[in-house]
């Protein structure tokens, strides 16, 4: 018998056949392309593209926007129950155009996610640049690898409005102790807030007064004849709380600024010895106390007059010690009280 010549052909374009001998090709698959003649076997659809029909050389379509594609997919809608091959959704803090392969950031990568626009922020399944919007008040926006992340403001810093690209620090003379706030709370009376980005306030120190809001340094030195402890807030020391100037303690002064009621020698910042012709009483502002009146004398460090004794005299104001009564002269009780009085000032 004569043999009979079979002629053999190429597979066209969206088919394939991978077995010898075989009479036709086979249609490729859904998710797979057949892109040239001759096709041995199907090739998975291209990562970031969709394969939705059989017998494609070329995918169907591209990866929906809002969501990336892996090779092999092969529905394009992401809510699709019956496979697993479908887009997914683009992760937050990045958006997904067209033809997205992959959920891996690569800058510059179109095909790649691509983060948000400075100050906005990006929900998953994000398509544009401007995501869902502006940063939210109270927070800010941030590329961390490749990806936005939405932040709480943090303390000693605000937040104001939206698109907030990094916190704003606190001006001095105000201070936040709490997240996610639009604006800084001003430093309270007796405190003061000298720095930036401040989220505590600092006690007034001592030897001064704050007794005004919003303070950077400490407004006033504490009165003279006072000393002030940390967080004073007042210079009347007859105000009605517990943070006022203190008095003096007697027997000494003190210049304004002091910040201490324990003496030190030479330390205009704590109390100083009264001096001799003075006496001082609580709460005395001068160097000078009150002067020692006639028929009196007073040493270094009193709060009273010493009344001159007997056989004593003393004759002007401002004296630290008693004189004797001259040659020929003397004092009495009576002597001693008129003295007292300041109806006399010399011996008899």
């Amino acid at each position: 018998p004569n043999d009979t010549f079979h002629e053999s052909y190429k597979c066209i374009p969206g088919t394939y056949q991978m077995n010898i001998g075989a009479a036709e090709c086979d249609e490729c698959p859904i998710g797979y392309i057949c892109p040239g003649f001759g096709s041995i076997s199907p090739t998975l659809c291209t990562a970031g593209w969709v394969c939705t029909a059989p017998g494609t050389f070329k995918p169907t379509g591209p990866c929906p926007p809002g969501h990336y594609c892996t090779a092999g997919t092969l529905s394009n809608n992401p809510n699709d129950t019956t496979t697993s091959l479908k887009p997914k959704v683009c992760p937050e803090g990045v958006y997904c155009s067209y033809a997205i392969r992959t959920n891996i950031t690569i800058l510059g990568d179109d095909t790649t996610p691509q983060p948000c626009r400075a100050g906005y922020f990006c929900e998953v399944a994000s398509k544009e640049s401007t995501g869902s919007g502006l940063c939210a008040e109270s927070h800010y926006c941030i590329t961390v690898n490749g990806s936005v992340v939405k932040l709480v403001c943090p303390t000693g810093s605000y937040c104001p409005g939206q698109g907030n690209e990094v916190p704003t620090p606190c001006d001095p003379g105000r201070y936040n102790p709490y997240e996610t706030q639009a604006a800084c709370s001003k430093c309270k009376a007796g405190y003061i807030c000298p720095d930036f980005g401040m989220d505590s306030m600092q006690l007034c120190p001592v030897g001064f007064v704050c007794d005004q809001e919003g303070s950077v340094f400490p407004p006033k030195l504490c009165p003279a004849g006072y000393y002030c402890l940390n967080g004073t807030n007042t210079t009347d020391p007859f105000a009605n709380h517990s943070s006022v100037p203190l008095p003096c303690q007697s027997k000494y002064f003190c210049f304004e600024g002091t910040k201490s009621n324990i003496p030190v020698e030479g330390d205009t910042t704590t109390p100083q010895i009264c001096r001799a012709g003075s006496y001082c009483e609580n709460a005395t502002a001068s160097a000078l106390g009150t002067l020692c009146p006639t028929g009196h004398y007073c040493p270094e460090g009193v709060d009273t007059p010493i009344l001159v004794g007997l056989g004593e005299y003393a004759r002007i104001r401002g004296q630290s010690e008693p004189l004797a009564c001259p040659p020929g002269r003397f004092t009495n009780a009576d002597t001693l009280l008129r003295l007292k009085n300041g109806s006399q000032i010399l011996c008899e």
